[in-house]
């Protein structure tokens, strides 16, 4: 019998943040996007201001439990019923700056959890 081993895929992982743009996987981001493991997508969210139970609905169906939100330079906190509504689909909020967030994620990512940084840059 052969038992083949095949490691596992690297996370997608931050590599350049700044307070407009970051790179991940070789790939400059200049616009707010949801970045996970194993892919990266833009978001239509501009500011925090914005955001609503229905700006999460992209980050419910990637089923992760994490949600790092990275605001830019300062945290600013949403209101207080999104976090509600992430956590009813099991989903634990973190809100922090753009450098924080991108360091976490990296973490996390490499830990093989199930997390998901979303990152707002104004437009």
């Amino acid at each position: 019998m052969t038992v083949a081993h095949t490691p596992p895929k690297a996370p997608l992982l931050v590599t350049r943040y700044a307070i407009d743009s970051m790179t991940v996987a070789d790939q400059l981001i200049t616009q707010s996007a949801l970045i996970t493991p194993t892919q990266w997508q833009p978001w239509a969210v501009r500011t925090v201001a914005e955001l609503t139970p229905a700006s999460l609905e992209p980050i419910i169906a990637l089923k992760v439990s994490i949600l790092l939100l990275a605001t830019g330079s300062t945290a600013l906190w949403p209101d207080a019923t999104l976090f509600a509504h992430a956590a009813s689909h099991g989903i634990g909020l973190e809100v922090m700056t753009l450098g924080a967030a991108a360091r976490t994620y990296n973490l996390l990512a490499s830990d093989d959890r199930a997390v998901l940084l979303a990152v707002i840059f104004a437009a």
